[in-house]
């Protein structure tokens, strides 16, 4: 009994996950209406961005970005370089104290 109920569900749901393969199917293979690009030579370029976000020069933009990402780089490496480093007491190794500014 048990046996014969389980096969039934299990052919009902192989059938209805067929069913939505089917269609999905059918429905993905539906033409879509897409207007012809203005002209021929233009190249359509995919923006994710809302109009304004983005500013009009980018490159410009991005090159103000990289100089500050290496001004901040530069900083941390200056002050990497000054720290004092481990000194041998005569309890073990211990870091001498110095000041780092928080970035």
């Amino acid at each position: 009994m048990y046996r014969r109920a389980l096969i039934r569900l299990s052919v009902a749901c192989v059938t209805v996950m067929a069913s939505f393969i089917l269609v999905s199917v059918a429905v993905a293979a539906q033409p879509t209406q897409q207007p012809p690009p203005s002209s021929p030579t233009q190249v359509l370029i995919y923006d994710p961005y809302p109009l304004g976000i983005l500013p009009a020069d980018l490159e410009s933009e991005i090159e103000r970005v990289r100089r500050e990402v290496q001004g901040i780089f530069n900083q941390a490496l200056l002050q990497s370089r000054r720290r004092e480093h481990v000194s041998l007491h005569e309890s073990g190794l211990r870091f001498l104290p110095h000041a780092v500014r928080r970035i």
